[in-house]
């Protein structure tokens, strides 16, 4: 890089820094949250998937499923907040989305086991998911904020907003990660992905989960249904029925 070049690369680093700092010190119990129950997560994913291992009896498909998909749902769960702190909020949503058609997959494997057989073997599409889950896929909360994250990923004009800032006469492109005015209530939707993941896996497997992490789950369900209610009309938080909130 010659001297005259900007250093996009570095403005980027700063900028990413920075928000990081910001978010940790305005949203420090919402994070420590996050971060316990991620630990819960894997805890419970791993514990039900050894004990799969280790049983005489052959795997279910639907578990070998249900597992492999909640592996991927975690390690999404860490990837999205990444991109939250960092401020690319328009690539956590992206994430975000994918995530709600991983809740349908795994609502989609416990109802109708075949569904997991056809998906292990590529023939399960969302669309179909969809359709086997309809007290899900048709609540209007949900199909309003899987409409409105899809705008994230097929580039659709709708999700502009986060990288455009538009004055009276010009458009300026708002590249490098920020940190937008609603983030305040956006650090919801973290918590609100773990929260529904916790819920599915204690009504699953609660009774195969050892029970000092049952204990673990119960508590921060407990925990978490108290901090929705510093964002009770946050889309997401009431994007589910309520027979997948409780």
């Amino acid at each position: 890089m010659s001297e005259d070049d900007v250093d996009y690369y570095g403005t980027f680093e700063s900028a990413e820094i920075e928000n990081v700092k910001v978010l940790h010190e305005k949203f420090s119990k919402e994070l420590e949250m996050f971060k316990r129950s991620f630990s819960v997560m894997t805890e419970a994913v791993l514990d039900v998937h050894n004990k799969l291992v280790l049983s005489q009896a052959p795997t279910p498909v639907k578990d070998f499923a249900i597992t492999l998909v909640s592996a991927k749902f975690i390690r999404s769960s860490k990837a999205a907040l990444n991109l939250l702190l960092d401020g690319y909020l328009y690539e956590a949503n992206i994430l975000w989305r994918a995530m709600l058609e991983d809740i349908l997959l795994l609502n989609c494997f416990l109802k109708d086991e075949k569904s997991a057989s056809d998906w292990l073997i590529g023939k399960l599409k969302v669309r179909k998911a969809r359709r086997l889950i309809p007290e899900l896929s048709s609540d209007e909360n949900f199909k309003r904020t899987y409409s409105w994250l899809s705008d994230y990923v097929h580039t659709n004009p709708h999700s502009f907003g986060l990288i455009t800032e538009f004055g009276d006469k010009e458009a300026t492109l708002k590249i490098s990660p920020t940190l937008t005015q609603w983030i305040g209530d956006l650090i919801i939707f973290p918590m609100a992905f773990n929260f529904i993941f916790l819920i599915f896996i204690k009504h699953t497997y609660g009774e195969k989960i050892e029970n000092n992490i049952r204990d673990k789950m119960e508590q921060l369900i407990v925990e978490i249904s108290s901090l929705f209610k510093k964002f009770e009309n946050h889309r997401l938080a009431s994007a589910f029925p309520s027979d997948h909130k409780n």
